[in-house]
């Protein structure tokens, strides 16, 4: 490989493309190496300048089909001509592959390697989100991509430069869209895509070129916090879900000790990764994070989180540095270690199909939901006996114990939320599972939330 970068002179291969004399481009292998010089030619030359005329490849089997629209034929003088511009797309068989060309008389100059080409191209630090994937680890990314079912079709949002959709496309067959605000590692990625979108989240253009596209799974991996409004860009997405479909988030905790440690000695120092990233906009905690799903017409259906201790992380930071009764109550934090949460939703709606469905209090937040909620809700249950058999908002209210009546596997229960401690331990004790038949209304906030720009429009 050294040998081959010392003899290329790319700087005429400059001065060529910035010329007057159109030349011909073609590409040296048809793996992935040849498939991103092809998407970066695209993105950052003129194509005024150049000819792309094939690909080159050694497999005779691969010889007169076409590839990304282009010809694949074997390296020949007959087809070569003196002008034209190698560009040679593999590392394991460079030196060879060079050689092979100079006995088919190409000039030196000519012959190009994909890397120098893009290192000549590319900002210095350009792919700062460029990292291998390691599927035997417990990385934020590794067990986002264990709940995606093979050969589903999957919207991810933030490709950065493909790590992810190159295991989504190859390992687990997936037909993959992908969103990506810079151009560099969009071209990188768009290799393992079946549709690439280079866009900016934050302009919402990108809610038109997915038009009625519909997603098994939309991965935000580490996109979130980097939004000027997550809300709204959760909100939009889950209009491309399929019924049953999922959302998979990672986002960083800003509740974690390191943080609060260093906030305890005046600093809040920015990093170029990690839980303070300098191209962070909003922060989360736990709560924020339920917050978010759950105005966005979401149910966080799971969590998994990455525990880091505070000596491990970006921070440094140490227990011992401080008194024992605050280290004593920061080890004690149930979220004090997470530095990840791993995130997955599903639309409320989903839940409601084919179901029944009780209002566990009839009180003002209750008749409230009640007002705007999707579906036909039977009736009202109450622990106090002097609301039972009475009319609120033309539906029934009676004693909780009917619920020990009904058919659990139809029922879902709406518990209000302000009593939802109270109410839920008397249905735990009924028989009723949490998250399986009974919610808290706050789930269905998002429901309240339309219903109240719907009333702000219209005025």
């Amino acid at each position: 490989m050294g040998v081959l970068r010392k003899a290329i002179n790319f700087q005429h291969l400059l001065d060529r493309l910035t010329g007057q004399e159109k030349i011909g481009i073609y590409i040296f292998g048809t793996g992935y190496g040849g498939n991103l010089v092809l998407e970066n030619l695209k993105l950052y030359t003129s194509y005024d300048l150049y000819e792309l005329k094939g690909f080159l490849d050694n497999d005779s089997k691969k010889n007169g089909i076409m590839l990304k629209d282009l010809p694949v034929t074997t390296p020949s003088s007959d087809i070569i001509d003196a002008n034209d511009y190698i560009f040679i797309a593999s590392d394991k068989y460079a030196d060879e592959m060079k050689n092979q060309l100079l006995s088919l008389g190409v000039n030196e100059a000519n012959i190009v390697h994909s890397d120098q080409y893009l290192e000549e191209l590319l900002p210095q630090n350009a792919f700062k989100y460029d990292l291998e994937m390691q599927m035997n680890g417990e990385s934020s990314h590794s067990l986002i991509l264990r709940q995606i079912k093979p050969k589903s079709v999957v919207l991810e949002i933030g490709t950065a430069t493909g790590y992810m959709t190159k295991y989504l496309k190859e390992t687990l067959q997936c037909s993959v869209t992908g969103i990506e605000v810079d151009q560099l590692s969009a071209a990188k990625a768009a290799v393992y895509a079946d549709k690439m979108i280079v866009t900016d989240l934050n302009n919402f253009e990108w809610v038109g070129k997915l038009s009625n596209n519909k997603f098994d799974y939309i991965i935000l991996a580490d996109v979130l916090e980097h939004l000027q409004n997550p809300y709204e860009v959760l909100q939009r997405t889950v209009g491309f879900l399929k019924e049953n479909g999922k959302i998979v988030a990672s986002i960083p905790n800003i509740a974690h000790n390191a943080i609060l440690m260093d906030l305890m000695q005046d600093k809040f120092k920015y990093h170029s990764f990690g839980l303070l990233d300098d191209s962070h906009i909003f922060f989360f905690t736990e709560n924020t994070i339920r917050h978010l799903f759950h105005s966005s017409g979401l149910e966080i259906c799971q969590w998994e989180k990455i525990i880091v201790s505070p000596k491990n992380t970006e921070f440094k930071q140490n227990y011992d540095r401080f008194p024992y009764a605050v280290k004593e109550y920061l080890q004690q934090r149930a979220t004090g270690e997470i530095y990840q949460f791993i995130v997955c939703g599903r639309k409320v709606a989903d839940l409601l199909k084919n179901k029944r469905v009780v209002f566990f209090g009839s009180g003002l937040s209750n008749q409230l939901l009640l007002q705007c909620f999707p579906v036909k809700v039977d009736y009202f249950v109450e622990d106090n006996p002097k609301r039972w058999n009475s009319i609120v908002n033309g539906l029934p209210v009676y004693n909780s114990s009917v619920l020990l009546k009904e058919n659990t596997k139809d029922l879902i229960i709406i518990v209000a939320s302000q009593f939802y401690t109270a109410f839920s331990k008397r249905l735990e004790t009924m028989g009723f599972e949490e998250r399986h038949h009974f919610y808290s209304s706050e789930l269905f906030d998002s429901f309240l939330d339309m219903k109240l720009h719907f009333n702000r429009a219209i005025k």
